[in-house]
């Protein structure tokens, strides 16, 4: 398990803006650390399921559909539907 917590350096219009870049941060260390494995012989063929708690963010990674209400998020946090669609991460809901 990798915890880490930082401040956001933008403002978010949204709790489901705020959600889906921490999604697509962290799922940039999960890219790191597979190749991180990857290169000491430890490769994963399973994807890495990266927990989320807001189904909206979870929706526009799933879905790659253009929707209005998100095209004020800048195109390299989309980087995680990349990864969903390759299999690298799984999303499954944490429910509270």
């Amino acid at each position: 398990m990798f915890v880490k917590s930082k401040k956001q350096d933008r403002v978010s219009k949204s709790s489901t803006e705020s959600e889906y870049r921490a999604m697509s941060l962290a799922c940039s260390e999960i890219i790191w650390l597979r190749g991180l494995l990857a290169e000491l012989d430890f490769s994963e063929t399973n994807p890495t399921p990266l927990h989320a708690n807001n189904t909206s963010a979870i929706q526009i990674t799933a879905n790659p559909v253009y929707h209005e209400r998100t095209k004020h998020i800048e195109v390299d946090y989309h980087s995680i539907r990349e990864a969903f669609e390759a299999r690298v991460i799984t999303l499954p809901h944490i429910f509270h």
